[in-house]
């Protein structure tokens, strides 16, 4: 289903009997929350109430929108864990808040769609693990690009809330455009004063250790990573070569009590609000050269917290 064919992807999954028969939707809701007062609290006194009628069957406003929803808490039943799906879902019921309102508005649904789009981004393995052909990666975004473009020229005098859907991946597509143009543009002139085709050295040794860190980096984040790691340098947090500078007892302390309370600095700013602390630790400490002990049983639970002070100067440097 896509933004394209959503109408008539929705009418025919209602008549669906993994919808009417099983209520598939209902039970990943349910499995998601993981507690069956908020459950009973949030959403199952609602289905009976606000009957809309499609096609001469009847369905709550409510649930309508939980069987669209369903469709991305399936796709994500085996990346998040039981904290990361409660806190997904809690998430899209407050956007409804439909105790409060009453009813589901088309604008409601477009936030809600929305914020989904950004979680697919985040988990969409072939956009965020590009390989180190920085013309190729032009390429297949600009394509990228070109067919949102395409689309939203098509559908812009049939339906604005449609191309308000397109907004979120055409931002994303450019943003990464733009950064392999630029990369590309610098390989080429190093390529012609040094004589040599391929990646630099430390291009390559660039990449390799901003790999993960760039997977879970936001597609809207409201700083780029380069200009992060930049920041950073300048203010003698680490190194050129990411290594920590910064000592222990210094603004922002040191090792991972640095990286644990940057991390969460960052979070709904560069970084998603809802990801395991684990993929995270694992990200900065790779980033930036942090060894782990593979004994440890759990070498990222730092992740977990940071230190209140420490955040608050992370915020105060990088304007959060």
């Amino acid at each position: 289903m896509t933004p394209f064919n959503i109408v008539e992807k929705v009418e025919e999954l209602l008549y669906h009997s993994a919808f009417t028969e099983s209520k598939i939707h209902l039970q990943l809701f349910k499995k998601y929350i993981n507690d069956d007062e908020i459950y009973k609290d949030r959403i199952e006194k609602y289905l009976s109430i606000t009957l809309i009628i499609i096609n001469d069957e009847k369905y709550t406003e409510l649930e309508y929108v939980l069987i669209v929803i369903s469709l991305d808490l399936l796709l994500f039943d085996e990346i998040l864990n039981i904290d990361e799906k409660k806190m997904l879902v809690m998430r899209v019921l407050d956007i409804i808040d439909f105790e409060n309102n009453g009813e589901i508005g088309k604008l409601k649904f477009i936030v809600i769609q929305e914020f989904l789009i950004t979680y697919r981004l985040f988990y969409n393995e072939q956009l965020f693990n590009l390989g180190l052909d920085s013309l190729k990666n032009f390429e297949i975004l600009n394509e990228l690009s070109n067919v949102v473009d395409h689309y939203t020229n098509i559908l812009r005098n049939e339906d604005q809330s449609i191309v308000k859907l397109l907004d979120t991946p055409r931002k994303f597509y450019n943003q990464k455009k733009k950064y392999f143009e630029d990369k590309y543009s610098i390989e080429k002139e190093k390529s012609i004063t040094t004589g040599y085709i391929n990646d630099s050295i430390n291009d390559n040794y660039e990449e390799e250790h901003l790999k993960e860190l760039k997977k879970i980096w936001l597609a809207t984040a409201k700083i780029s990573i380069h200009d992060f790691i930049d920041i950073g340098v300048n203010n003698h947090i680490w190194d050129e070569d990411y290594r920590i500078i910064s000592k222990r007892g210094n603004l922002y302390g040191s090792g991972k009590s640095l990286l644990s309370s940057l991390s969460i600095a960052l979070k709904n700013y560069a970084i998603p609000e809802i990801i395991d602390y684990k993929i995270v630790g694992s990200a900065f400490c790779k980033a930036f050269n942090i060894k782990n002990n593979e004994n440890t049983k759990e070498k990222y639970k730092a992740f977990s917290s940071g230190n209140p002070e420490i955040i608050k100067e992370f915020k105060r440097l990088y304007k959060i």
